[in-house]
């Protein structure tokens, strides 16, 4: 069967899916400010790992496209407001519990709860860049 990786959350992700899709909306998730959080946070249950092998666990943001969004009232609809920013490096955020075996990624739900981000490209903190829209 080979290495998979299962969103325990799927309904979720689903319904962003379907929001994406239907309403023409730019985004997946909602950033939480204060906290620079993302919502829903990103969880998946991994199989077909070596157990005995060491497993470093990364995430990444990459833009879908070269556009930048503003919400127009109304319209009440995102619509293009011009070209994006260039496209900087990213941060790759590698999961705390990073390297281990394959057993232990694949005994529980892995989740990255603690990734942080910013769209201040002079951040320090090593916060995940995302581009606002």
């Amino acid at each position: 069967m080979g290495r998979r990786a299962v969103l325990p959350d799927m309904d979720i992700w689903l319904y962003c899916m379907h929001e994406f899709v239907t309403y023409n909306i730019h985004y997946l998730f909602v950033w939480c400010i204060p906290c620079r959080r993302m919502f829903p946070t990103f969880q998946v249950r991994l199989y077909g790992l070596d157990p005995m092998a060491d497993y470093m666990l990364m995430m990444d943001f990459v833009p879908c496209d070269d556009k930048r969004y503003r919400y127009s009232f109304h319209s009440s609809s995102w619509v293009v407001a011009g070209k994006a920013d260039p496209h900087m490096p990213g941060r790759i955020h590698v999961h705390p519990d990073s390297p281990a075996k394959g057993a232990q990624w694949m005994k529980q739900i892995v989740s990255f709860d603690k990734l942080k981000l910013t769209n201040n490209l002079m951040d320090d903190n090593g916060h995940v860049r995302a581009h606002t829209l």
